[in-house]
C-alpha cells in the first residue's frame, strides 16, 4: 500500500468481466466505495468505454470502519454512489 498502481494495459481492462470493489485510505483497505481514495469515475469511465458489461461486488468489512455502527449507512451511500458514476460512465 501507499505506492500507486498503474491501470493495467488495455488488452486486459478489455477481458475484465467481474470487479471486486473498495476504497481504501492510506492505510486502511475493504472500505464503502466512496470513503476512500479510489478515483471511482476515472476507473468506472475507463471500463465501460472498453466494452465492460459485467458484474462488481462490493467488498467491504465493517470493522474496518472508525465506526462500525456507520456502516449501513455508508454501503446504501456507496451503492447511490456507484450507481449515479455507471450511469454516467455508461453515457
Amino acid at each position: 500500500m501507499g505506492q500507486e498502481r498503474p491501470v493495467p494495459p488495455m488488452d486486459f481492462i478489455r477481458r475484465v468481466v467481474h470487479c471486486h470493489v473498495h476504497d481504501c485510505s492510506q492505510q486502511i483497505t475493504h472500505l464503502p466505495p466512496g470513503t476512500g481514495r479510489v478515483p471511482w469515475e476515472d476507473y468506472l469511465r475507463l471500463l465501460f468505454e472498453n466494452g465492460f458489461s459485467g458484474t462488481f461486488n462490493m467488498e467491504v468489512v465493517p470493522y474496518k470502519m472508525k465506526n462500525p455502527a456507520d456502516f449501513l449507512p455508508a454501503i446504501e451511500e456507496s451503492a447511490a454512489l456507484l450507481k449515479s458514476i455507471i450511469q454516467k460512465a455508461k453515457e
